[in-house]
C-alpha cells in the first residue's frame, strides 16, 4: 500500500476517532446530567437535520471526488479549485432553500413530528454546517491533505464541553441547554475548516470561478446517481429514530439512539478507509489495481473492528451502563445491530468502488435494495417492538445489501475471498461464546482480543505483508520498515509468524 495512503487513513481515523471520541464523552456527561427522554429528544433534532442536510448537497461532497481524485492524477489543479469553489457556493445556498422550504408556515413538519421551533436556529446550523463539512472534508481528502482535518475535527468536539457547562448552569439540565451544546460542533468546526481550505486553494494560482456552469453540470452529474439512493440511505438509518420518537417517546428514542451511535464509531475504520479510497480508486483504470486495494484495506478493516464488534457483542449491558444504568434495557438493541456489521463493511467497500468506476446504475440500485424494505419494516416493527423492531429493520437491510453487492460481483467475474473474511467474523465470536460459558468478566474482552489475534497469525490470516501494511501508516517509509522488522522477529521468536 501506498504510505500516503496509509496516512490519508490514518488522519481521517484520527480525525473521525477523535471527534467520534469527545462526542460520545458528550452523549455520557450529557445522559449522566439529564435523561433518556432529553437525549432522544437531541437525537431526534439531529436526524432531521441530517435528512434535509442530504435532500439540499444532493451528495455533493461524494460526487465530486470522482473529478477531484482525477484532477490530481493529472495535476491539473486550476480545475480542482474550480470545482471546489463551486460546490462551496452550491452547498450553501440548496442549504437556505431547503430549510426555506421546511419552515414554511403552511405544513409544519416540525409540528408533525413532535419537535418544538426554538429548535428551528440549531437545525439551520446542523444542515448548514454538516452541508459545508461535507464538501470541505471531501476537497482535503482528495488533495491528500487528510491531516488538515485531524486537529479541527477534535478541537470542535471538545468545545462542546464548556458549552455545555455553561447552557446547564443557566438553563439548567433542559434539552434546549444539550441541543445548543451539541450543535457548536458545526460552527467550530465548519469556520476551521473553511479558513484551512481557503488557504490552500489560494495557493494554486488562478481564478476561482471559471467556467462554473460547466463545472456544476459535472458535479451534479457524478451526485446526482448517488444523492437518490443517498437519500433513502439516510431515511433508512434516520427515519428509524424518528418514528421511534414520533410512536414510542422521546425516551424510546434515546435508547435505540445510543446503541445505534455506538456502532457508527465502531466504523470509523471502514469509514476512514472508504472516504480515502474513493477518489484513488476514481483515479485508477485498472479493475484489477482497484481490487488490489479493495482486498488490502477489507483486511485491515475487518481486522480493526471484528475482535471490537465482538466484545461489543458480548458485553454490550457494561458498555451502555456508561451512559447511565437506564440504558442498558437497550443491550438487546445494541446486540441485534451489531450482527450486520460484518457485512456492512464488505458492502460499504464495494459500493464505493462500483461509485469510483461510474456504475451509477448499480449504486443506485444497491441504495434502494437496502433501505426501502428497511423504511417499510421501520413502520411494522418499530409501533410493535420498539427500538428493537428499529434495528432488526436495519440489520435486514444490511443483508440485503450485500446479497445483491454478490451478485454484482459474480457479475463482474470478481473474487473477494468471502471464506476469508468469514472466518475472521467468527474466530472473536466463537471465542466470546466461550468465555461468555466459563462466566469470565469483563477482563473477557482482553482475551477475546489476545486469542483472535494469536490465531489469525497461526493460521496464516496475518502475514508479514500485512504487517508491513498497518506500520506503513503510522510510521515514515524508513521508521515503518524498521518497525516492521522488530515486530515480525518478535513473532518469529514467540512461535506465531
Amino acid at each position: 500500500m501506498d504510505k500516503s495512503i496509509g496516512k490519508n487513513i490514518l488522519f481521517i481515523y484520527l480525525a473521525n476517532f477523535g471527534s467520534s471520541f469527545f462526542t460520545f464523552l458528550f452523549w455520557i456527561t450529557s445522559a449522566n446530567l439529564t435523561d433518556t427522554e432529553i437525549i432522544g429528544t437531541v437525537a431526534t433534532i439531529s436526524s432531521f437535520a441530517m435528512i434535509l442536510g442530504v435532500l439540499s448537497n444532493l451528495d455533493i461532497g461524494i460526487g465530486m471526488k470522482r473529478f477531484l481524485g482525477k484532477a490530481v492524477a493529472e495535476n491539473n489543479f486550476q480545475y480542482f479549485k474550480n470545482l471546489c469553489s463551486t460546490a462551496f457556493v452550491f452547498t450553501t445556498i440548496s442549504a437556505i432553500i431547503i430549510l426555506i422550504i421546511a419552515f414554511n408556515p403552511i405544513i409544519d413538519i416540525l409540528d408533525i413530528i413532535g419537535i418544538d421551533k426554538e429548535f428551528i436556529p440549531i437545525i439551520a446550523i446542523i444542515v448548514i454546517g454538516n452541508n459545508l463539512q461535507h464538501v470541505i472534508i471531501g476537497s482535503l481528502v482528495s488533495a491528500k491533505k487528510s491531516k488538515s482535518t485531524t486537529m479541527p475535527s477534535i478541537v470542535a468536539s471538545m468545545s462542546r464541553f464548556p458549552i455545555l457547562g455553561i447552557l446547564l448552569f443557566y438553563l439548567g439540565t433542559t434539552t434546549l441547554a444539550v441541543a445548543w451544546s451539541y450543535s457548536i460542533l458545526y460552527i467550530v468546526l465548519t469556520i476551521s475548516l473553511m479558513i484551512i481550505t481557503l488557504k490552500y486553494l489560494n495557493s494554486i494560482p488562478g481564478s476561482y470561478f471559471e467556467k462554473s456552469y460547466d463545472n456544476l453540470k459535472i458535479i451534479i452529474k457524478g451526485s446526482f446517481p448517488r444523492w437518490i439512493p443517498q437519500i433513502i440511505v439516510l431515511l433508512g438509518t434516520q427515519l428509524g429514530i424518528l418514528i421511534i420518537f414520533n410512536v414510542k417517546g422521546a425516551e424510546e428514542a434515546g435508547l435505540f439512539y445510543i446503541p445505534f451511535a455506538i456502532m457508527n464509531v465502531l466504523f470509523l475504520i471502514p469509514h476512514a478507509i472508504n472516504q480515502v479510497i474513493h477518489p484513488i480508486f476514481s483515479g485508477m483504470e485498472d479493475l484489477d489495481s482497484q481490487l488490489i486495494y479493495l482486498k488490502k484495506t477489507l483486511k485491515i478493516a475487518f481486522f480493526g473492528t471484528i475482535p471490537f464488534a465482538a466484545i461489543m457483542y458480548f458485553y454490550s449491558a457494561p458498555i451502555l451502563s456508561i451512559f447511565g444504568k437506564e440504558f442498558t434495557k437497550a443491550d438487546e438493541t445494541f446486540s441485534v445491530l451489531l450482527i450486520g456489521f460484518p457485512v456492512a463493511i464488505i458492502a460499504d467497500a464495494v459500493y464505493f468502488l462500483l461509485y469510483a468506476r461510474g456504475n451509477y446504475k448499480r449504486v443506485l440500485i444497491l441504495g434502494l435494495i437496502a433501505n426501502i424494505p428497511r423504511i417499510i419494516l421501520y413502520f411494522i416493527l418499530v409501533p410493535e417492538m420498539g427500538g428493537v423492531g428499529g434495528a432488526i429493520a436495519y440489520v435486514i437491510g444490511m443483508y440485503c445489501q450485500f446479497l445483491l453487492t454478490i451478485f454484482y460481483l459474480e457479475k463482474m467475474k470478481v473474487k473477494i475471498e468471502y471464506k476469508k473474511y468469514l472466518i475472521i467474523s467468527v474466530i472473536p465470536f466463537a471465542i466470546g461464546y466461550l468465555l461468555e460459558f466459563f462466566n469470565i468478566g469483563i477482563i473477557g474482552g482482553i482475551i477475546l482480543i489476545l486469542i483472535s489475534f494469536i490465531i489469525f497469525l497461526k493460521i496464516k490470516l496475518i502475514v508479514r505483508e500485512d504487517i508491513n501494511d498497518v506500520c506503513k501508516i503510522f510510521e515514515r517509509s524508513k521508521e515503518s520498515s524498521q518497525l516492521s522488522k522488530r515486530i515480525i522477529n518478535i513473532l518469529e521468536k514467540s512461535h506465531l509468524l
